[in-house]
């Protein structure tokens, strides 16, 4: 399976991915669309707040992933990330092309020399990436705001805020 960039001129594509992948059927029975998902990329990019995205490719993209800017506030000092979205087309789920993409993510962010990586998500499906429960504060969630190390120590005692980029404050996506 090959990960690689995405390009820019795959935004449409790639939005439609995040549109099949996040639709999901109410209590009420109907269905409930992933434009949130799809409009958050669509701002990060037009914010140029994207530090990377990757995608695995078929005849078509089958997987995508976005890393964007986080600061950390007040600044640490640090350079982070958070990861989101990371979508799969719903035919090709649960085949290891999530794996792939997060694997892909953390040699890069290895790469990129970031210091941090964070996420929301089950932690029992991101612990074994390396990923911890964050003791940092956030606007999303306590139990399933995520942290995974590059600096070792780096993130340890620090009385910081996590903050994502403005496109998921303005988005309806938490």
């Amino acid at each position: 399976m090959i990960v690689e960039p995405a390009s820019v001129n795959e935004l449409d594509e790639i939005c439609s991915l995040m549109i099949s992948a996040f639709k999901t059927v109410s209590a009420q029975g109907q269905d409930v669309s992933g434009e949130a998902e799809s409009d958050l990329v669509r701002r990060l990019v037009n914010d140029g707040d994207v530090l990377f995205s990757l995608v695995v490719k078929s005849k078509r993209i089958l997987g995508s992933v976005f890393v964007s800017r986080l600061r950390l506030v007040p600044d640490a000092g640090l350079h982070c990330a958070g990861i989101a979205p990371l979508a799969v087309l719903p035919a090709y789920q649960s085949k290891g092309i999530g794996t792939a993409l997060m694997q892909a993510v953390i040699k890069k962010s290895r790469e990129e020399k970031l210091d941090a990586l964070f996420l929301l998500g089950d932690p029992a499906y991101y612990q074994r990436f390396g990923f911890t429960v964050s003791s940092l504060a956030n606007d999303y969630s306590t139990t399933h705001f995520q942290e995974l190390a590059f600096t070792e120590g780096c993130l340890s005692k620090l009385k910081c805020r996590a903050e994502y980029a403005a496109a998921f404050s303005e988005s309806a996506v938490h």
